[in-house]
This record gives structure tokens, sequence and C-alpha cells, in this order.
């Protein structure tokens, strides 16, 4: 993993400071705050691309395909 430029390492900085006088914490626990914030979005987006996914396959069946029917049906 690639260091912190520093202009990365003061903008974290900076929204660290202002989470914790918004939220009324310590600068560490915002930090940890923001960490979660980003660890739900990445969920919600891995989510949404499995959902998509799921149901694509799920309505690409072709109808008239033997291997979807039952074993009495396929012939």
């Amino acid at each position: 993993m690639a260091r912190q430029t520093p202009a990365e390492k003061y903008r974290a900085h900076n929204a660290e400071m202002q989470l914790a006088l918004k939220l009324g914490c310590t600068p560490i626990e915002a930090r940890h705050e923001l960490n979660r914030r980003a660890s739900r979005k990445r969920i919600a987006e891995l989510q949404s691309k499995l959902d998509a996914t799921r149901n694509r396959l799920r309505h690409q069946r072709d109808p008239d395909d033997p291997r979807g029917k039952p074993w009495m049906m396929q012939d």
C-alpha cells in the first residue's frame, strides 16, 4: 500500500477535525466514524452489484431451455 502524500494526510485530518467538532467527540472517535461510514458505503456498493447480477442472471433464462424444466418434461 502506498504512503499518503502530505496533502492527503492533511485532508484526512481536516475531515476528522470537522466531524469531531460537528459530533462533539475526539478526533480519534471521528476517524473511527469516518472509517465506519466508508466501510458501509463500500459494502452497499458491493451488495448492489451482487443484487444486480443475481437479478440479471435470473431473468435471462430461456423459457425453451430444457435444463430449467423437471426431468419428466425435458423430452
